[in-house]
Formats: C-alpha cells, structure tokens, sequence
C-alpha cells in the first residue's frame, strides 16, 4: 500500500521477496509494465515505523520534493493549483501583466516581499482570519553572491507552476526589439542563454515572442528563413524538453 494515498499496488518482488514482511515499511519506487509493478533502483528497509515518524516522513517530501506528493495525491494537487491560480491573479493585478521588469534585485526582491504579503492578506480576507505576521523574507535568500548590478532582473509568473527569474534581461529585451537586425554580441548572447536555460520555461519565451516576434532569435542561432517554421519549437523542445512532462505547481503545504 502506497502511505501517501493510500492506492494497493500489486508488485512483482522476484528477488526482493526476503524484504517484505507484513506491516513493514520500504522506501522505493515502482515501475509499471505490462500490466504489472517492479521494482525500479534500490529499496531500503524501514522496518516499523511509529505514527508520527510516518507523519514527519510525508510533511518532509511535501517540503523538500512535492511533485512526488502531487503526483499520488489529486486532492493535494487541486489545492496547490487553485492556490497558485489565486497567486497568479494577485500577480498581474499587482503588475499588470505575468512580466515585471527590474533595474536590480534589490528593487525586485523588495517588491516580490510586498507581493507575497498582498497574496497573503488577500486570501486571509476572504478566509475571515488575521494575516500572519511576517518579517522581512528576501525571496532569493542570501543576496550575497548575487549580481551586484544585474541590467534588468525579470521575473516571470508560468502559468500553474508560479515564479521564475532571469538576471541581464535588458538585452534580452532590446535584442527581440531589433526583430533581428544588428544585435550586438551581448543581445545575441543573452536571448540565447534565454533559450539555453533550463530553469527559464517555453511559456515565458512564447510570451516575449507574442510580443516582439521570433526573429531575434532565429537571428542569434544563425537559423536561416527557409528554417524559421519549425525551428523555433525545435529549440524549445531541445533545451526546455523537461517542461513537455508533466509539472507540479512550485507550492508545498504542511501537516499533510
């Protein structure tokens, strides 16, 4: 039985047979193949595991890997959803649109703690409760080590998912703006770190070329007009091809 859902699997053990006692725990993972389970890696024995070390057990992977979390509970997962929604419309209302731009990351840190306060007060209305009380949490941790003076920091609502962000993004912007003609060497190499970034989503790419068309990249990647049609999913799909999967909103809950 699966402890986060609670689901029967019926598993081939083969030569793991010796590990399964009745009302023993195993920490494992499971593969699906023709019409049977197996086992997939290694597998550790728990043993007996009281209550609440269970308890603890399932807040920790909601805390540090939720999508394993989201993946068995549905009901979970239509909580965080609803909850990045609400999120995601407390953003644009905020800013405007699911794009803000700033000059530098303490500018952009300071309004992403006002944001989150706004989030929080919005949804403690609704509920009839007092806000929580929240000091001053910088939203990119310790500022030690980041860019002093990054041109341009943006930050980027995805849809279902919630933040991401993009240091140097001014030549991003004043690159796609030249719809490909005479970027420099700092616009060109900047919109295809755009497009390299595995932590950047296709929607936040998509979105900049809804707005100022696909040229400037085609132009930074030396791709050809007779190549245009088809090139850009090509690149999405080749640099971002592990947002094609299936993705868990960026939200964790706890006493799960």
């Amino acid at each position: 039985v699966n402890v986060f859902n609670d689901r029967p699997y019926r598993v081939r053990t083969d030569e793991h047979t010796g590990l399964f006692k009745r009302m023993k725990y195993v920490y494992g993972s499971l593969v699906p193949w023709r019409g049977d389970w197996y086992w997939s890696g290694g597998q550790a024995d728990l043993g007996d595991l009281p209550k609440q070390h269970l308890a603890a057990l399932k807040n920790q992977f909601m805390q540090t890997i939720p999508a394993v979390m989201y993946r068995y509970r549905t009901d979970l997962l239509e909580k965080a959803k609803e909850s990045i929604a609400y999120q995601q419309r407390i953003f644009i209302e905020r800013f405007g649109k699911p794009l803000a731009i700033f000059p530098d990351i303490l500018k952009a840190d300071r309004a992403l703690q006002e944001y989150f306060r706004a989030v929080s007060k919005a949804r403690a209305k609704e509920l009839g409760i007092k806000p929580p009380s929240t000091g001053a949490i910088s939203y990119f941790g310790d500022l030690e080590g980041l860019p002093d003076k990054p041109n341009g920091v943006a930050v980027f609502f995805v849809s279902g998912e919630g933040i991401e962000t993009m240091w140097d993004f001014n030549p991003v912007v004043s690159g796609f703006k030249k719809k490909g003609q005479d970027l420099d060497e700092e616009e060109a190499e900047m919109i295809r770190q755009f497009v390299y970034a595995e932590e950047i989503s296709p929607e936040f790419v998509n979105y900049i070329v809804e707005q100022h068309g696909a040229e400037s990249i085609f132009a930074a990647f030396l791709i050809t007009r007779a190549r245009e049609s088809s090139s850009l999913q090509y690149l999405l799909r080749r640099y971002k091809g592990h947002y094609y999967r299936n993705r868990y909103p960026a939200i964790s809950f706890v006493d799960v």
